[in-house]
């Protein structure tokens, strides 16, 4: 049952989100009508594993949400173009000069986004957590000294683990990456001193292969 509720969500989802890159009603109409037409939704992506895989030899893709996307469209008799691969900080532009039709990736909705786009209802849900290196034990006890000007954060530029340390530690520097295995290197390398990461990150997937661990909140 659970599946099939998810699924249903997804439906529900692509049916609002060929809608995403207009506000106005008028235009929503439009668009979706031109969707219709064409009998194909134009998709913008985010490769994040495990939601959305590229291959990088072959170009194909993979992953939760390709699958969801898929199996949505088939539903609604609509092919898909999984047309341009993109940033975190620069998808939403993407929708608003029409792109593409909907991000095929899913995506943490803030105050910033839902200015320019429709999202529908999450069919999962992740959770954002700090890391450090193993044996690092500065934060451990109280997770706020990381809010000092003598601390860098790592982040995804674009993605909601940005928008959260901002807001969190305003006096850390924030260092922004604009790809998962830029982001690891810095920990690896001994760069930065914190992560911020969903626990459906590539970077959580390889946290335990480069020695690193959740600052637990006490």
């Amino acid at each position: 049952m659970k599946s099939i509720n998810i699924f249903a969500v997804v439906l529900a989802g692509i049916a609002i989100i060929i809608s995403l890159s207009t506000k106005g009603a008028v235009a929503n109409d439009q668009l979706a009508q031109k969707v219709i037409d064409r009998g194909s939704i134009r998709i913008g992506y985010m490769v994040y594993p495990p939601l959305l895989i590229k291959d990088e030899k072959t170009g194909k893709l993979s992953g939760i949400s390709y699958d969801l996307i898929e199996a949505s469209a088939k539903k609604l008799n609509l092919k898909t173009e999984w047309t341009e691969e993109v940033g975190w900080g620069t998808a939403i532009e993407g929708l608003k000069t029409g792109r593409y039709d909907m991000l095929g990736c899913q995506m943490w909705p803030n105050s910033a986004r839902a200015r320019e786009a429709l999202f529908s209802v999450a069919p999962m849900n992740s959770v954002l957590y700090p890391y450090v290196r193993a044996g690092d034990t500065r934060f451990s006890t109280d997770i706020s000294k990381l809010n000092s000007a003598s601390y860098k954060i790592s982040v995804l530029d674009g993605e909601m683990s940005t928008f959260i340390a901002a807001e969190s530690f305003p006096n850390a520097k924030l260092m922004r990456h604009s790809s998962s295995h830029q982001l690891l290197a810095t920990l690896k390398n001994l760069i930065e001193d914190n992560l911020f990461a969903q626990t459906i990150s590539p970077c959580v997937h390889s946290a335990t292969a480069l020695h690193l661990r959740v600052v637990k909140h006490h």
